[in-house]
């Protein structure tokens, strides 16, 4: 699925020139998409060498959209003065993070996602549109704690396991800008653990080129059978188990030791249905048995460590972020939107430079 990146963008009253012209991010390089709103407006390219005329408004088109095809883009005001025009950058695939230099504008620029805008109404009087960690966007009064649907666990703080309060760092591991960062040598825990009785979605993302077993996140009872989730790799393979007392471990994909970014998500409803998911895409599923209760006796482990102190499947090497627990089970199509949506590990809203 192609993203979208949207901008306010100046069309010039002046002939065009690169020293107000604006390209395409690199990670959107896709479509450009310029909207006129009733505008004037001709649109150039610049190739290397001489400006061409891509479109002029016909006085009926909304908007225009084309290929990325030229170096550099000018819009040229018609309308006898400069105008603000919404331009939008299309990715070819999923990206990780953008900073484009535009022209006129002294600082670094982060582009960020734009999702569906919730409707406004009388209720939302006094209310701020707000930027979800989840990427989507809704409208909050000032003093509501952001929480995504479906009563997310942990239940305070923010929604995402490694901004809670209470994590706790051991070793070496190391958290900076959100990023849980391991080398070998450490990892990190939630002592209270997590409840859920009969369903449950962890969603992770994870970064690695480490070989050997490397546990990315569990929350168990060991010595109860087996309750509760476990995700690792060995070797850069997938493994994997859900709160079934019975289930034993699900081998996923390989290679995934890559040194990229990657997405998993779990799935878990009691007596229902099991599924597993990596990049937004289902890649395993089946019948689901009965958990055995609550899970509140132990600790979230996130990097490794174990049971009791024990460690047997091997410290992380490289970086984790993004941990959503939560107790409900999220369908397909929810958590390839979550994979869509979700902000990258190196975008965040606290590192905007236009936070006031």
């Amino acid at each position: 699925m192609k993203k979208q990146k949207f901008m306010k963008l100046t069309a010039f009253t002046s002939s065009p020139s690169l020293e107000n012209s604006f390209s395409a991010p690199a990670t959107h390089d896709g479509e450009v998409s310029v909207v006129f709103s009733g505008k004037n407006v001709k649109i150039h390219g610049w190739d290397g060498s001489v400006w061409s005329v891509i479109y002029t408004w016909d006085s009926v088109d909304k908007e225009h959209t084309f290929d990325n095809t030229f170096d550099n883009y000018f819009l040229e005001s018609l309308t006898g003065q400069e105008e603000t025009m919404s331009v939008s950058f299309f990715s070819v695939d999923r990206y990780q993070g953008s900073t484009p230099s535009l022209a006129g504008v002294t600082r670094e620029v982060k582009l960020y996602d734009v999702d569906e805008v919730p409707i406004y109404t009388a209720s939302d009087a006094g209310k701020m549109l707000t930027i979800m960690s989840d990427g989507s966007l809704r409208w909050l009064g000032a003093s509501v704690t952001w929480m995504i649907d479906g009563s997310p666990v942990p239940e305070s703080g923010g929604n995402h396991v490694e901004d809670r309060a209470d994590l706790t760092l051991e070793g070496t591991a190391t958290l900076n800008n959100s990023i849980l960062s391991f080398d070998g040598a450490g990892y990190a825990t939630i002592p209270d653990g997590f409840r859920y009785t009969d369903n449950l979605t962890v969603s992770v993302w994870f970064k690695t080129s480490a070989s050997g077993d490397r546990r990315i996140i569990s929350s168990h009872i060991r010595n109860a059978g087996f309750n509760g989730f476990f995700i690792m790799l060995s070797n850069g393979q997938l493994f994997y188990r859900h709160p079934d007392q019975a289930a034993d471990w699900t081998y996923g994909p390989t290679g995934l030791n890559d040194g990229e970014w990657h997405h998993f998500a779990m799935t878990y409803e009691a007596g229902g249905q099991w599924a597993g998911y990596l990049d937004g895409a289902q890649i395993d599923s089946g019948a689901a048995g009965a958990a055995t209760g609550y899970l509140a006796e132990w600790p979230c482990y996130i990097g490794a460590n174990g049971w009791n102190g024990n460690n047997p499947y091997g410290h992380f090497i490289g970086e984790i972020n993004d941990i959503k627990i939560e107790n409900v089970t999220r369908s397909a199509a929810e958590v390839l939107a979550n994979y869509n949506s979700e902000l990258t590990p190196t975008e965040y809203i606290e590192d905007r430079n236009d936070l006031i």
